[in-house]
């Protein structure tokens, strides 16, 4: 099993986040638009920024992507509450929906935290004996 997500995890997130902002891509045609202000603007630019940065970044097995992917997903929930796996939370009631985001975010930033600690663990450099 770790040597799946070894070997998969980090491309899997990064699968993920291309979907999501392609499904969310009306996020890109707001930016400028009538009655937002400048920081909303800047905070959808940020969020564009860092979740393609992320998204390249794990695509190609980097460090620096989980670096960019902890603070996205943190935005994607608590700033746009956008579920991380789209098309999921249509499933449940409206009334749900906020509650399995969140769940479902934080399930992905678990996996993330997970994928990045086995990248550690497993190409940690074998003890030398004297």
């Amino acid at each position: 099993m770790q040597d799946l997500v070894y070997k998969y995890g980090q491309r899997v997130i990064s699968f993920l986040i291309v979907i999501t902002l392609l499904v969310n891509w009306e996020m890109f045609s707001i930016i400028g638009a009538a009655g937002l202000t400048l920081a909303n603007n800047l905070l959808i630019v940020i969020w564009i920024i860092l979740l393609f940065t992320s998204a390249i970044g794990l695509y190609l097995k980097t460090n620096w992507g989980f670096f960019f992917f902890y603070p996205g997903v943190l935005l994607t929930t608590i700033g746009f509450s956008i579920p991380l796996i789209p098309f999921v939370i249509s499933v449940f009631a409206f009334e749900l929906r906020p509650w399995i985001m969140i769940g479902i975010n934080s399930m992905l930033l678990m996996f993330a935290l997970w994928t990045h600690w086995l990248k550690h663990v497993i190409n940690k450099p074998p003890k030398q004996v004297h």
